[in-house]
This record gives C-alpha cells, structure tokens and sequence, in this order.
C-alpha cells in the first residue's frame, strides 16, 4: 500500500507542475513529445551502439 501512496503523490505533483509550472510544461513537451519553437533546430546526440529509437513507428 506504500507503493500506491508514493505513486499517487508522484503523479499528484506532476500534475500540479503540468498545471503551474511553464518551464516543467516546456521541458516536458521538448524531451517527451518532439516539440521546438519556431525556428529552432534540434540535435539530438546518441551513444554510439545505441540502437535509434527512429526504428520504433511510434516516435518522431
């Protein structure tokens, strides 16, 4: 039941910084959903040996 309480105040406070917090908001959108501003250009660097995750239909 500890694991239930520590997961719901996770979620709990990312909602709260989803919702209160513009540079978490702008963090998550660039790291989690591919997104930039306009005119910027991304470089994405990748540990050699690393498969892409391009291979995955499901990500940009």
């Amino acid at each position: 039941m500890n694991a239930q309480k520590l997961l719901l105040a996770r979620q709990q406070r990312e909602v709260s910084l989803l919702q209160n917090d513009p540079a978490y908001l702008e963090t998550i959108a660039r790291d989690r959903l591919d997104l930039m501003k306009e005119g910027e250009a991304i470089f994405r660097l990748e540990p050699a040996g690393e498969k892409r995750k391009r291979d995955n239909p499901t990500r940009r």
